[in-house]
């Protein structure tokens, strides 16, 4: 809403949503070297054929291995979960802006009902008063 009251419409949300993710696309780079840091301390075999992540880890009990790859899995997990109620909040965003895109009439309405209550002399011309 402005100062009048009047209600700007979604394009607010519509672009906090955009900045959003223009934001946590300049993230992501710090995001990958944390994650390789992560990484070489875990001390990663990368030439290894096998491709679970118990298997790539070297210097680590099975245990803890099993641990961190389920932890990590969970994490995959949570984040696709998260992605898809980030796409259903936006498609409900979406539809709310195109359902109230015409409020923007609302405030020609209430001029109009402003002049009515008013007496405003210009509707006696037209006979509705």
């Amino acid at each position: 809403m402005d100062k009048d009251g009047r209600f700007n419409g979604f394009n607010l949300v519509t672009n906090s949503v955009d900045a959003l993710y223009q934001e946590l696309n300049a993230e992501l780079p710090k995001v990958e070297n944390a994650f390789n840091a992560i990484k070489s301390k875990l001390k990663f075999n990368d030439d290894k054929v096998d491709t679970s992540l118990t298997g790539a880890v070297k210097g680590v009990s099975e245990e803890t291995a099993s641990i961190v790859a389920g932890q990590l899995n969970a994490m995959r997990i949570n984040q696709g979960e998260a992605n898809n109620m980030l796409r259903q909040q936006l498609a409900s965003l979406s539809q709310i802006a195109q359902n109230t895109a015409y409020n923007k009439l609302l405030v020609d309405i209430h001029r109009e009902l402003k002049d009515i209550s008013a007496g405003s002399g210009n509707l006696r011309s037209q006979g509705l008063k």
